[in-house]
């Protein structure tokens, strides 16, 4: 027996058996705890979450109290391509899986982060997809030893989807081969392999070695009929489609080691969740290979916690020292509209450009492109304004104002971190309303001064998840106490902005139809947002105001991009009081005075900005 083979005979005898769970995320709708304690409801719960895993140890905890076994399946790890992972993040996440006592470790073969800062791949809109050639293989060989060296339990590989072919090696034949050369497991995705089956025009299932895939997904998706063939995208939140379910059958009656079955659901109605679960279970209970997980199908009771398995050293393959891979080529094609423009009108003209070989653009079509880095710019776009809603809905609308915004794409930038990248969106904002020959002055004027109070809103939240994330504390905006405001002075507390605005922030958001900021650029991109309104606020005759806007601490939220993608982020609220006028001089002249010592005509307004606690007393 091979050590490779013996391998696989002890992750098969060591690891457990969980059966079919879902796959969810905490503070995300459908709630796991929820779903878990229904009847019908997941045999486990796997999720992906931030490396730091005190935020959701309370709800792994309740989970295990109830007997349901947890799994985590991060999205923050580079296991293939040119950027290694720092030593300190890979322990970081080791215990992270030992906190939460997950059997063993899964995540796509992806570029989830570039260059020496760790991140996740929420940053990139969506997982980058390996490089399937044999240089792409030894990078991902050498990427993957990283991971499983530093993890104390196995790690299982999964395919990650993909619209467009990028390597001349078939997916499933490329992954097995660093399974092999790693001494990893398999998680096959019915969808993702659908994805690659459409683009190789194969069935890919012929010579896949079945033995080393512990773990199946099953999720809803779209099927995109192009001009070049079927594409496949993720899409948990939908149906599964037929032709996914067809694949996901087959697997059942190929795998033989299987041991756990997971229904991705991440944005389905919660309601929708439990049909699924017991359609899949009745599918492994009649077609599954492995015995052990059917037999799990027909316990009533859930086994005890899974212990996490060291697997043992794996067969030692050298790959090849050098590796020449194109993923900076890569990133560009995917986040540079111009480059994709003219790929589509000359490949061999843009390939040569780019320095890329024919092993891989043979086969590269530029509607898979487009469908993959749609997707990617339609999440960042949105995200980036979030943090800036007024001043994207204002620049956005003008003419040609959806391509200035996605200018911001090509910036080396959006590959920094959350934090970088907004500031940085902030200062393209700037650059955009202050080059604006053809506007109205006074439209210039007002379109600048909202634009530089979003940019000290983003800074005032960017200081306080500093200030959370350092350990500090930030106090919530409550009023001083009746002895603390008679005896202190008048400060402004830390994490407060003061702007002066020619304009009202509800007379600006009637502009916008009332509506909120959460699909501003879907409004955009739509061309929903009616630049004559806007325009007609701008330019009218300024009716000034004073905003007062203070930044708290409202918990940790994960943030969701593509499927499988997230980040853990610090949710801050700002606590606003708007003034009519310019009040700005006042609220300087007053500060560092007694609040007891104000004239009556100052001590009225003093006190009302204290019950707010937008002013504060030291």
């Amino acid at each position: 027996m091979s050590a490779d083979a013996h391998l696989v005979d002890v992750l098969a005898k060591d690891l457990p058996v969980l059966g079919v769970g879902a796959s969810l995320s905490f503070g995300v709708e459908p709630d796991p705890i929820a779903l878990a304690r229904a009847v019908g409801g997941p045999d486990f719960i796997e999720y992906a979450g931030a490396v730091e895993p005190s935020p959701i140890l309370p709800a792994v905890q309740n989970l295990h109290r109830m007997g349901v076994p947890v799994l985590y399946h991060p999205s923050c790890l580079n296991l293939c391509g040119p950027w290694p992972n720092p030593p300190s993040w890979l322990d970081a996440v080791d215990r992270h899986v030992q906190a939460v006592s997950s059997a063993w470790l899964a995540q796509d073969v992806s570029v989830c982060f570039v260059g020496d800062q760790p991140g996740y791949s929420i940053q990139l809109g969506y997982f980058v997809p390996p490089e399937r050639t044999e240089a792409g293989l030894a990078e991902a060989i050498r990427r993957v030893r990283e991971v499983r060296d530093r993890i104390g339990a196995p790690l299982l590989l999964e395919p990650p989807p993909a619209s467009f072919r990028w390597g001349d090696i078939p997916m499933l034949s490329w992954l097995e081969r660093l399974c092999a050369d790693t001494g990893c497991g398999m998680l096959l995705d019915a969808g993702h392999v659908l994805s690659h089956q459409v683009l190789e025009g194969s069935d890919s299932l012929d010579d896949v070695d079945f033995r080393r895939v512990f773990e199946i997904h099953v999720a809803g998706g779209i099927l995109h009929q192009t001009p070049a063939g079927v594409r496949y995208q993720d899409a948990h939140e939908l149906p599964i489609q037929p032709e996914v379910w067809s694949v996901f059958l087959r697997l059942l009656k190929k795998c033989s080691n299987l041991k756990a079955v997971c229904v991705e659901c991440e944005g389905a109605a919660a309601h929708t969740v439990l049909p699924v679960l017991a359609r899949v279970r009745e599918a492994v209970s009649i077609h599954s290979a492995s015995e052990p997980l059917r037999a799990r199908m027909r316990a009533v009771e859930s086994g005890p916690l899974p212990t996490i398995v060291r697997a043992p050293p794996p067969p030692v393959i050298e790959p090849p020292s050098e590796a020449e891979t194109h993923f900076p080529a890569l990133l560009r094609l995917l986040f540079d509209a111009e480059t994709r423009a003219e790929w589509a009108a000359a490949p061999a003209a843009v390939a040569s450009m780019l320095g890329l070989p024919d092993v891989l653009t043979d086969g590269l079509d530029a509607n898979g492109l487009a469908l993959d880095a749609d997707g990617r710019a339609r999440y960042l776009m949105s995200a980036l304004c979030r943090s800036f809603p007024l001043s994207s809905a204002i620049l956005g609308a003008r003419v040609r104002g959806r391509s200035d915004l996605e200018a911001f794409l090509q910036s080396p930038t959006i590959f920094a971190s959350l934090g970088a990248r907004t500031e940085a969106f902030g200062a393209h904002l700037r650059r955009l309303a202050t080059l604006n020959p053809a506007s109205e002055k006074r439209v210039q004027q007002a379109t600048l001064s909202i634009v530089e109070f979003e940019i000290a809103l983003a800074s005032n939240a960017a200081g306080v998840r500093k200030a959370v994330f350092e350990g500090q504390d930030v106090p919530q905006p409550t009023p001083p106490g009746r002895s603390e405001r008679r005896r202190g002075v008048l400060m402004v507390p830390p994490h407060t902005v003061v702007v002066e605005l020619p304009h009202s922030m509800a007379i600006l958001q009637a502009a916008l139809g009332g509506r909120g900021s959460s699909n501003g650029w879907e409004r955009i991109a739509h061309g929903a947002v009616e630049r004559a309104r806007l325009e007609a606020v701008l330019r009218s005759t300024p009716s000034p105001v004073t905003i007062l806007a203070r930044g708290h601490a409202a918990g940790v939220v994960t943030e969701r991009g593509g499927a499988g993608g997230v980040a853990p982020l610090v949710d801050v609220s700002q606590r606003t009081v708007e003034l009519r006028g310019r009040k700005g001089r006042w609220i300087q002249s007053v500060l560092g005075e007694r609040w007891s010592q104000l004239p009556p005509t100052q001590k009225g307004l003093a006190g009302q900005l204290l019950d707010a606690g937008v002013l504060g007393v030291r």
